[in-house]
């Protein structure tokens, strides 16, 4: 790491994976504690499709800190992105 950057705080992670979210297309998301103990975290994510606000897909995931589980979901989000265009069709 380089002395001269602060390292990375958990929050500034988060910001940065709500906000590739939202450049995914995200419309809606829910961080909450999940579980009796309240030590795992439930992270759940609506995307539009074809830029349609009304149209979204789910995704959720579980995890041991707020990061374990949106991380999950960044990545099944961009891995839906990738084998289906969440922008729709290409009109030429």
């Amino acid at each position: 790491p380089n002395p001269t950057q602060p390292l990375a705080q958990p929050g500034d992670l988060r910001k940065e994976m709500e906000q590739r979210l939202c450049e995914l297309g995200a419309v809606y998301s829910l961080l909450e504690m999940w579980g009796h103990e309240n030590f795992r975290y439930r992270y759940h994510c609506r995307v539009s499709i074809a830029n349609n606000r009304q149209v979204t897909r789910s995704f959720e995931a579980n995890g041991t800190s707020p990061e374990e589980a949106m991380q999950q979901v960044l990545k099944a989000v961009e891995g839906f992105q990738s084998t289906t265009s969440l922008q729709g069709p290409q009109v030429r």
